[in-house]
């Protein structure tokens, strides 16, 4: 998250630029979920399906362009982000029936 609010107070940027943002590095789905379940205390449902045409197996962010524009460096481990964010989340209790209404609606 502070990445991105970097990115959008630094001056002279055009506003159309698109930087990725990550750590350049492969990140597993199901250790997010890991993650965001022992943030939470509670466990996913994960429903395991065959691979869709056109997925790709692995995928991660280059942030070459960022890292030379921006002098962006990934700072925040993963592990440590997303209970942040859970927490963070957590104390805002009205995003969570913003969410809920939305997801009603689909």
């Amino acid at each position: 998250v502070a990445g991105v609010v970097n990115a959008v107070l630094i001056p002279g940027l055009e506003p159309y630029e698109i930087f990725n943002l990550g750590k350049s590095q492969v990140e597993k789905v199901v250790d997010m979920i890991k993650i965001i379940e022992a943030s939470l205390g509670c466990e996913a449902t994960i429903e395991y399906l065959p691979a869709q045409p056109g997925d790709v197996k692995e995928t991660w962010s280059d942030i070459s362009s960022a890292a030379a524009r921006l002098d962006y460096k990934p700072q925040t481990p993963i592990a440590e982000g997303i209970p942040r964010f859970c927490e963070w989340y957590n104390q805002h209790p009205e995003l969570a029936a913003i969410v809920t209404d939305w997801r009603r609606q689909q």
